[in-house]
């Protein structure tokens, strides 16, 4: 019997870990899993093999030359022709009775079986079924009591599931099958073909197996059929040393005598563990990995050449080959780290999140989504004034919605929300508030105005805080301010910090969640402003516009001009209405010294 294995496939469901490499390369307990297949293969005495291929196919095709040499075949098509269509492919090679495998499973049945099976039944394809709890991913088919098949249907849904008996793609097919197959078309066996040769009344069997089958169809499975393969249920060539020992460590592995290794786990080459450092249970380490003192893991699955700093805790994940990982370095369930990241101290990948090869994590980062584009999520920190930022890059839509959960969790109160008018600031205004209210605020919610007005709001309204976002110089700022309308101390500034870094969210439920409302200030700060304060008329002004004529909001250009006509002063004000220019009757800016007198002249005269 001839032995044909399809290793076209992406392997979508699988990425990260196939981001660089076609899923059959993807190593499972330190061998390529296309490896275990041709072992598998030659095991049963099935040692004249075909490979057929379309992603990244050079990839595999060295691997293979360089283990086997010129003993396998290999055939890569130029488009993709599903899975019969790729078997028909090779069809010069299949002249005799042959069984086709899938380079991206983990199996252990029992070929010499199944094919006995085949050839007492007088069966032109005969399929290898399995049982299991879930059969909604995979072809669900009904037998009957002489194993022939009688119904089968691909991918079902609940309403749909009639069998618990599903297809493991496992196939053993007499050579005229693929006259049904057409040449050169995508054609599949359990979409297309199959059904056709159950309508023309073909001998088909089912031949349901007792050995272990595993589809490595995404993370969970993958992380899942390591843990099988440790305890035993599936035997690839470690099965009796893990049984006995629980442990197979490979050559030149250097193991503290301090550091604590608790079966079962796999070891592979060159390894170095250091003291204090945990290992295990159900831990495989690839080649040339240093594990530094004092980390811990646990059911984690390590590729090949990684190094973990000190102090960190991995706990169900997957890195793949080259990663660098720092100290104080915290990874969680079903995560994938992927090749070549780097993952700078005290950053922590929350459960099952995904991070796309060649990335750089900051320090201190927490990443709670996945990471395909860019870099991971810097800790936002404050400077000078508030938060500053790149919107998208720093302040994302997400981040925002964060900083208005924090906030509202600390306040706890009814917060004022405005901006200055440019479109950027006002919906980063806007995911402020909705984070606001999700944290258990009731948010008062102010359009385009200044900062100043917005201060004498927060006091006016008595709210626990205000923030004012604001454009500067193509960047934003958040400001943060208290109940007085002053700027936060660096007290709550290191609060908001700590709780964004660690991801330390409470949110209402539904029935607590508070209305934002809209509330216009400018008119009663410019009232504020001139009431009882009728020495500001005695001074002739040439406003920047009618904007700022008022008091209001001095936003648009920075230019400045003087009409024809007569002014004792010319004011420029600043976007955020805090900072502005003097001019006198000609246009001229005044220059520090005339400020400093002007300004001890106005103390003197308030």
């Amino acid at each position: 019997m001839k032995g044909i294995i399809m290793a076209g496939g992406e392997g979508s469901r699988l990425r990260p870990l196939t981001a660089d490499i076609p899923k059959p390369m993807v190593p499972v307990a330190n061998k390529p899993a296309i490896k275990h297949i041709v072992e598998h293969l030659h095991k049963y005495g099935i040692k004249d093999l075909a490979v057929t291929l379309f992603y990244l196919p050079q990839k595999i095709k060295k691997y293979l030359e360089e283990e086997y040499g010129d003993e396998i075949k290999f055939y890569i098509e130029d488009k993709p022709l599903g899975t019969a269509g790729s078997v028909k492919n090779a069809r010069d090679f299949l002249n005799d009775t042959f069984i086709v495998m899938s380079g991206d499973v983990i199996t252990d049945v029992n070929i010499k079986e199944a094919y006995e099976f085949h050839r007492k039944k007088g069966a032109k394809v005969t399929l290898i079924l399995t049982r299991v709890d879930v059969p909604l991913e995979y072809g669900v088919v009904i037998v009957d009591e002489e194993g022939k098949i009688k119904k089968f249907l691909e991918k079902p849904s609940w309403g749909e599931v009639f069998s618990d008996t599903v297809n493991t793609g496992i196939y053993i097919i007499e050579p005229e099958i693929l006259e049904f197959i057409p040449q050169d078309k995508p054609f599949d066996f359990s979409k297309d073909l199959f059904p056709m040769l159950l309508k023309n009344d073909i001998p088909m069997y089912g031949y349901i197996t007792g050995g272990y089958w595993c589809d490595i169809g995404n993370t969970n499975q993958y992380i899942t059929s390591h843990f099988d393969i440790l305890e035993g249920r599936v035997d690839l060539g470690y099965k009796d040393k893990l049984l006995k020992k629980g442990k197979v460590i490979g050559k030149n592995v250097t193991i503290s005598p301090e550091a604590k290794i608790i079966p079962p786990v796999i070891i592979g080459d060159n390894a170095i563990i250091e003291a204090n450092a945990v290992v295990g249970p159900n831990v495989i380490i690839g080649k040339n990995n240093y594990i530094k003192k004092g980390s811990s893991l646990k059911n984690a699955v390590l590729w090949d050449e990684i190094i973990v700093d000190k102090n960190c805790e991995l706990r169900g994940c997957v890195v793949c080959n080259r990663v660098r990982i720092g100290n104080n370095v915290r990874i969680f369930e079903n995560s994938v780290i992927g090749e070549s990241c780097k993952i700078k101290s005290f950053a922590e990948i929350k459960p099952e999140v995904k991070i796309w090869p060649y990335k750089i994590i900051d320090e201190g980062s927490v990443i709670t989504k996945d990471v395909v584009w860019g870099n991971g999520r810097k800790p936002l920190t404050f400077g000078y004034r508030g938060i500053k930022g790149v919107f998208n890059e720093d302040i994302t839509p997400q981040i925002a919605v964060e900083i208005g959960e924090v906030f509202g969790n600390i306040v706890n109160s009814s917060v004022l929300v405005g901006h200055d008018g440019d479109i950027v600031s006002q919906f980063i205004s806007d995911l402020i508030s909705f984070g606001l209210v999700s944290g258990g605020c009731e948010v008062l919610k102010v359009n385009n105005t200044l900062l100043p007005t917005l201060r004498y709001g927060i006091k006016k309204n008595k709210c626990g805080g205000g923030i004012y976002v604001e454009e500067e110089e193509g960047n934003l700022r958040i400001l943060f301010l208290d109940k007085e309308g002053c700027d936060i101390d660096r007290n709550l500034e290191k609060k908001i910090e700590n709780k964004l870094r660690v991801y330390d969210i409470e949110r209402v439920d539904g029935k607590n969640l508070k209305p934002i409302r809209e509330i216009d200030i400018n008119n009663d700060y410019l009232n504020f402003l001139f009431k009882k304060r009728t020495a500001y008329k005695s001074f002739k002004i040439k406003p920047y516009n009618e904007k700022t004529k008022l008091l209001l909001e001095a936003i648009g250009k920075n230019e400045f001009f003087i009409a024809e006509e007569c002014y004792d002063v010319g004011i420029l004000f600043y976007k955020n209405g805090e900072k502005v220019k003097l001019y006198d009757e000609k246009g001229r800016e005044f220059d520090e010294d005339e400020l400093e007198f002007m300004f001890f002249a106005l103390y003197l005269f308030l």
